[in-house]
């Protein structure tokens, strides 16, 4: 039986849309409610559960032979995710991801500093001169768009079909309508798949240094990476891979913008950038919630879900339970321990959680190096998306240089 709280329960799930744009950490403060007054409830109107607690997502997001990433709907069955690794469970998830492994090694990851860094500073050096732009669509978007593109292999010349596939448009314009979108976005969907599949056949016939040629002679006891599993795995690093890295950089900004003494402080001891890093990844996550399928029934938090019941695992809400994280609501770059669950946890643990944190500690120190006195721009207001898994998709800034 359900709980009466959540029987009682008649609205959509909908913790931010009602708040104003440019406040979007009191979206925190629903999670605070939620996981004090119905820490596992069921949404009757579009049949998911949502979790809050930490222990609770930690359980769904571990235990993947009762809550399964695989055959999720609007999730798993994503275009860009179906069938890939964040999409299987166990054995064929092991296989893949011992076969990625050995692409993603420390030594791999490493080699790709000194062209973030170049990539980084080419960007920097075209605004400095400016005195202020928007952080997503002037730096964080064509920046990571950029390295996506030179960690695939993908010829400079192309990048501009790479920028094209992120923006999921190929004009200035974007599509309005929900029929136009869906055709622009199946058009350049098809295009970004034909494209890799093209790349991909030329490197194994002529392979070179770099990701793609690892990723295509990588093989074990289980074989290798089919053309299939090798393509998919490539969109999957190019559609995720842009979209975590963008709103880590937006979002460290936005957060040093709101909690200034943080800022000063790291400037004056950069050190303590990897701890920054860290405190933003729990207070203001690149993705909010991780979907799951129960196999069985189970019991999460004293409540009783039935199998086959989609699940939101809410890591955003976990990252400020009050149970593992004293004051959560303080931005504390210094905190210690800070177990977010911002990456995941177990099999499902993010393949690129090494290479978003390199990332991150190469081009944010570098930012706050050239960028001086940053402050949001007055005049132009912080642009929040609307719902549950928002982000920000315009934060405009001015600065000193």
């Amino acid at each position: 039986m359900m709980q009466n709280k959540t029987e009682q329960h008649s609205g959509t799930i909908d913790p931010v849309a009602t708040q104003p744009a440019e406040e979007i950490l009191k979206g925190f403060s629903w999670f605070a409610h939620m996981r004090a007054n119905a820490p596992v409830i069921y949404d009757w109107q579009v049949n998911i559960w949502h979790v809050f607690r930490y222990d609770d997502v930690y359980q769904v997001i571990t235990d993947h032979d009762t809550f399964s990433s695989e055959n999720v709907p609007n999730f798993s069955e994503n275009l860009f995710l179906r069938d890939t690794i964040v999409a299987r469970n166990p054995p064929d998830h092991r296989r893949l991801r011992h076969l990625i492994n050995q692409a993603f090694t420390k030594r791999a990851i490493t080699h790709m500093e000194d062209s973030i860094r170049q990539l980084t500073q080419e960007m920097l050096t075209k605004l400095l001169s400016q005195g202020k732009m928007d952080v997503v669509s002037d730096l964080a978007m064509p920046l990571t768009t950029n390295m996506i593109a030179a960690m695939l292999e993908i010829p400079f010349e192309d990048w501009h079909l790479v920028a094209r596939w992120v923006k999921g448009t190929d004009g200035d314009t974007p599509p309005q309508n929900p029929k136009e979108i869906a055709s622009v976005h199946n058009r350049l969907g098809q295009e970004m798949y034909d494209y890799i599949a093209d790349l991909l056949r030329e490197r194994r016939r002529n392979p070179r240094e770099g990701l793609i040629t690892a990723l295509s002679t990588a093989s074990n006891e289980d074989g290798v990476l089919s053309d299939d599993e090798l393509l998919k795995f490539c969109v999957l690093l190019l559609v995720a891979g842009q979209e975590t890295m963008q709103n880590l950089i937006v979002n460290t900004l936005y957060c040093l913008m709101k909690f200034p003494e943080s800022y000063a402080q790291l400037r004056q001891q950069p050190a303590l950038m990897p701890g920054a890093i860290e405190e933003v990844l729990r207070y203001l996550p690149p993705f909010w919630v991780s979907v799951r399928r129960t196999l069985v029934d189970t019991i999460v938090g004293q409540q009783a879900i039935p199998a086959n019941a989609i699940i939101n695992a809410w890591n955003a809400s976990a990252n400020h339970d009050s149970q593992y994280f004293s004051e959560p609501e303080r931005f504390d770059i210094q905190r210690r321990p800070n177990r977010h669950l911002s990456f995941g946890h177990g099999v499902h643990f993010c393949l690129g959680a090494p290479l978003a944190r390199l990332e991150a500690s190469i081009i944010l120190p570098m930012l706050l190096n050239q960028l001086k006195n940053v402050q949001p721009d007055p005049a132009i207001p912080t642009q929040i998306t609307d719902g549950p898994l928002h982000h920000i998709r315009s934060l405009p800034i001015m600065f000193e240089v």
